[in-house]
């Protein structure tokens, strides 16, 4: 998935759904995608070559459920990200149309 911010700034992302939304995950709150969406909720989406609008909403009272399926999703490269200091802090993200 390819997010782009109010800036036109583009970033390849991990995705994962859940219960009928799309969610992102930062494992870096300096991360600089993840300081755009802080600034400017509203981005552009292209996923599975569609593209769309939406907001992003962080919400880690689903962090737990949402890095449990980053891992069942994407396998030994989250296993490797997971292994990187600071995941266990990670934040994710809901898209909302």
């Amino acid at each position: 998935m390819v997010l782009t911010t109010a800036d036109s700034a583009t970033t390849r992302l991990w995705v994962v759904d859940h219960d009928g939304s799309a969610w992102l995950r930062s494992g870096d709150r300096g991360s600089a995608w993840f300081q755009r969406i802080n600034s400017n909720a509203a981005v552009e989406v292209e996923r599975n070559g569609k593209r769309f609008a939406a907001k992003v909403a962080p919400d880690v009272a689903y962090r737990d459920l949402i890095n449990a399926l980053m891992r069942q999703k994407y396998g030994a490269a989250d296993w490797f990200i997971d292994a990187l200091p600071g995941r266990g802090d990670a934040t994710p993200s809901r898209l909302e149309r």
